[in-house]
């Protein structure tokens, strides 16, 4: 579209009859000799005012001084040896949400804005009026982040710091977990680990936390508080502090009965069920959902994905995540964004009922995320290593995180898995214990993103893996007076290495006492 761009030094002149019109208002305000900055409103077709905020504008081997001499008469354009720089995310927010899609490419396309043209950027970073006085208020964090997520239609990446308690009773253990989210963080800090032994009430956390979050709006008794936290202290959690909650459990033993999905978000937290249970509301055990009722979740929710092209192609950028695994590689889920809609919904059914539960499991659940995930949402999972082999366990986890940092989101995954716990920092994973009704929660000794499986499953589960399986039968072996030679003979050397090696210790051991 066609726009126009005018400079006037002093706000009081401003026309009211101005139309598809960029109009810069120059500032004094001084960066270490640059004046750069200036106040942008653009006019549309019908002279309606849009206010964007201040940008900065700059000029290739600019000397000091100010930018608006280097402009030559009263209607600018500016050539490519020119640059600029929004001074805070509002300017691209208005720009986004604004302004028409074509209207808000006009403007940065005048302007020369190093965020919607990111060769421009790299070109003039190094410029000595880029770095001192358009960058003087702005960060490189927050040009490579915030800026251009904004301006591509993403919410701006907030922190999360909040606690869940409960007191406990005669029937299960007290609580005190917190979580916390920073934003742009390696690793990322979006997903959170709830890991301990079976038994020790890793799901009734989870099932309390949708209980307390939705008290309001279903009117469930709950036995937890939600705290959030800041630079003050304290507070109890607001009702809107998360956008929504989605639940996700595949468990066909689960007896608690999730509440029935509350999609609208103007009655308060939506929410959203994913897994087995099929709907229904009040008491009594519900049953599972038929293999046909999970495949038409699936494509129902497959269709709204790709109703939206945003969600679309977030829903692509997962199924990418997946392919790591060579059986999503060979079904090339991907390719379905290269197909008309209807033709691609008839094909991800057909590819749909041919995979196994567990491929099935990980497809539906992550559809159902993209279509459910928005900004500051809340998933809470339950043991999902239940359908999965390890490496896309793995390649799953990673998915969920990738999701989430886009949305902005926060996942609380309770597990008995190592390998999910290999996907996050120590400081996003609790360890659970319990005896009969006094529980504890710490964080692991070790760092766990990236460990070894093996030093995990010592480090979170302790004497019970020695007291257990192959580790069981090594000792009572060696308790029966067998030496390393003989029991490694006995077992015609059938040994793994990890093996052989706890077989020494247990050997010396006994030597020792």
């Amino acid at each position: 579209m066609k726009l126009s761009m005018q400079m006037l030094k002093k706000s009081s002149l401003i026309p009211s009859d101005l139309t598809d019109t960029l109009l810069l208002v120059g500032s004094g305000w001084d960066d270490y000799s640059f004046k750069t900055s200036f106040t942008v409103m653009h006019f549309g077709p019908d002279a309606k005012k849009t206010e964007l905020g201040t940008t900065k504008i700059g000029y290739k081997d600019q000397q000091h001084g100010w930018t608006s001499e280097k402009f030559s008469t009263k209607n600018i354009s500016l050539s490519d040896d020119f640059f600029s720089l929004g001074q805070d995310v509002d300017f691209y927010r208005k720009l986004q949400g604004g302004l028409s899609a074509d209207a808000a490419l006009a403007v940065l396309q005048a302007l020369k804005d190093v965020i919607a043209d990111p060769q421009r950027l790299e070109d003039v970073k190094n410029e000595q009026v880029f770095r001192e006085s358009l960058m003087r208020n702005v960060s490189w964090s927050v040009i490579r982040d915030q800026f251009k997520r904004v301006l591509a239609g993403k919410p701006e990446l907030t922190s999360f710091h909040f606690s869940y308690q409960t007191n406990g009773d005669e029937q299960r253990a007290g609580v005190d977990v917190s979580f916390k989210v920073t934003p742009h963080s390696l690793p990322s800090t979006n997903v959170h680990v709830l890991i301990g032994r079976n038994g020790v009430g890793k799901t009734t956390i989870l099932n309390d936390m949708v209980e307390t979050i939705l008290s309001d709006t279903t009117g469930r008794p709950h036995c937890g508080k939600f705290l959030i936290y800041d630079s003050l202290g304290s507070e109890p959690m607001p009702t809107d502090y998360f956008s929504s909650v989605v639940s996700v459990s595949f468990s066909a033993f689960d007896p608690f009965l999730f509440p029935a999905d509350q999609p609208d978000r103007s009655k308060g937290v939506a929410y959203f069920y994913v897994g087995m249970q099929s709907p229904g509301e009040g008491p009594g055990k519900r049953p599972p959902k038929t293999t046909e009722a999970l495949t038409e979740d699936f494509i129902t929710s497959l269709e709204s994905c790709f109703s939206q092209e945003s969600k679309r192609q977030r829903w692509v950028a997962a199924i990418k995540r997946l392919e790591s695994d060579s059986n999503f590689e060979d079904m090339d889920l991907a390719h379905l964004n290269e197909l008309p809609t209807d033709e691609a919904i008839v094909k991800a059914h057909r590819i749909f009922s041919r995979m196994s539960s567990g491929h099935s499991i990980v497809l539906l659940t992550l559809t159902k995320l993209v279509e459910a995930v928005e900004e500051k949402t809340l998933v809470l999972m339950d043991e999902p290593e239940s359908h999965l082999h390890p490496p896309l366990l793995s390649a799953f986890t990673r998915a969920i995180s990738d999701l989430l940092q886009d949305r902005n989101g926060v996942a609380i995954i309770a597990t008995h898995s190592p390998v999910v716990v290999q996907e996050a920092p120590g400081s996003c994973v609790w360890k659970l214990t319990r005896l009969r009704a006094e529980g504890r929660a710490d964080r692991p000794e070790r760092e766990t993103f990236g460990e070894n499986a093996g030093v995990l499953t010592r480090e979170i589960f302790g004497l019970e893996v020695n007291k257990s399986g192959y580790h069981e039968v090594l000792q009572e072996a060696v308790n029966r007076g067998g030496t390393f030679e003989s029991i490694l003979a006995d077992y015609q050397e059938q040994l793994g290495f990890e093996a052989q090696a706890i077989l020494r210790k247990m050997v010396a051991s006994r030597r020792e006492s």
